[in-house]
Formats: C-alpha cells, structure tokens, sequence
C-alpha cells in the first residue's frame, strides 16, 4: 500500500492509504494474409564434366556400308540460380473478446 499525504486525495484525513489496480483484458485478434510466392531464375551456367562417352550402333537400312551411326553423351553441371519470395495482402484485421486467457504458446491452426 502506497501512503499519500495530501489533502486533495484524501478528502479531510492527513495520511491514507492508497492502492493500486491493474486489470488484463484478453483477445483473439487475427488478420487474413493472402501470400503470393513467387520463383525467379537467374542466368544459367553449364559446364562439361569429364570426356564426353562415344557409342557405336551398328548402321541400319539396306545399305548399310555406307555409314556408321554413333550416340555421344555428355555429361554437364548446370547452376540454376533460383531466388525464392513471397508477397503478402493483409486484410482487416478483427477481434473476439476472450473471457478466460490461453496463453500456452502459440496456436497454429491450418485451415482446409
């Protein structure tokens, strides 16, 4: 308890007591996001890894002395920069009066 000597508070005592109250009022407050992400590719690089693989078939078609068929693979490394974001709209926000707290940590609810 606090003591205050002042006339103006206390009416015609000299000295009273005085006390303090601090209420809590609880609520629900939620505001609706629309989130927006999007994907941006940057430049690509490549470059070849190792000698590129050289396979022979054998020719196909009724003349096939006159040519050979082949199949060259390679293999190459490719850096695909991609940066990643998002935008948000926020809508109003809105509050329900709660008469008892939970205040458990907090709640994460995923709507369908």
């Amino acid at each position: 308890m606090n003591k205050e000597h002042t006339q103006e508070s206390c009416g015609h005592q000299k000295e009273c007591s005085t006390c303090t109250s601090v209420t809590s009022h609880y609520a629900a407050v939620s505001v609706p996001l629309k989130l927006h992400p999007y994907a941006t590719v940057g430049e690509l690089e490549m470059e070849c890894c190792g000698e590129p693989v050289i396979t022979l078939r054998p020719s196909q078609g009724t003349n096939s002395s006159c040519g050979c068929e082949l199949t060259v693979t390679q293999t190459i490394c490719v850096r695909i920069p991609l940066e990643y974001g998002t935008t948000a709209d926020v809508g109003e926000t809105s509050a329900i009066c709660k008469s008892k707290p939970n205040c458990g940590g907090a709640s994460h609810k995923q709507s369908q």
